[in-house]
């Protein structure tokens, strides 16, 4: 369960930040300004597996690419293991977990429920920012569920990145970080790329390996 809140947070948080806010926003006022944008485009009546809905999954993944630095999530979350790679491991690596996030990310934003964000405080601290919110949401069944999301942002050639997401205090690239680090301890490296293949296959939203 808590996996796939960890997913959801990676779900706000882009769908928060889609869209062209003007570089001097602070963080906060990026995620209320393309709150909006990405809100409207979700709400769009368009018929699930044609074309439509293809071009606009393929929107959603630019805005991902767009606003998650990748390159910091995928060396966080391989931890100590990311020096022994070889320049071929990390680029496989690399494109897989992009990969993984882009497939988690679309397949969560088809089945969101209803939420409302609350934006609790914000930090700047010269390049990098908190952003602490508070998502309430409710799923298909009509539950409803407060969760304390806090958004880890760096500033990097004057726009706001995401570089992890915190839920309920459990880390996104903690949380990856741990089921990496098992896998290849015990494993070893293949095992890994093979799983994270078998994983994007499946089209799962699971993020658990």
């Amino acid at each position: 369960m808590r996996n796939i809140l960890l997913m959801t947070a990676l779900v706000f948080a882009f769908g928060l930040m889609a869209g062209g806010a003007a570089a001097a926003d602070s963080p906060m006022a990026v995620l209320k300004k393309a709150n909006k944008k990405i809100t409207k485009l979700l709400d769009e009546k368009i018929e699930a597996g044609s074309a439509a809905a293809k071009l606009r999954d393929e929107k959603i993944t630019k805005i991902v690419d767009g606003f998650l630095d990748f390159a910091t999530l995928s060396t966080k979350a391989m931890g100590k293991h990311w020096e022994e790679r070889t320049a071929e491991e990390k680029d496989e690596y690399s494109k897989l977990f992009r990969e993984l996030i882009q497939k988690n990310y679309l397949k969560q934003i088809h089945e969101k429920a209803d939420y409302e964000i609350l934006y609790d405080s914000e930090q700047i601290d010269a390049d990098k920012a908190v952003v602490n919110t508070t998502v309430k949401a409710k799923n298909k069944q009509g539950e409803e569920a407060e969760t304390a999301v806090v958004y880890k942002l760096r500033k990097t050639k004057g726009k706001w990145l995401v570089v992890d997401i915190e839920t309920d205090e459990v880390s996104l690239v903690g949380n990856y970080r741990s089921q990496f680090n098992k896998i290849i301890t015990k494993d070893g490296f293949k095992a890994l790329i093979e799983k994270m293949k078998k994983r994007i296959a499946e089209g799962t939203s699971d993020t658990t390996l």
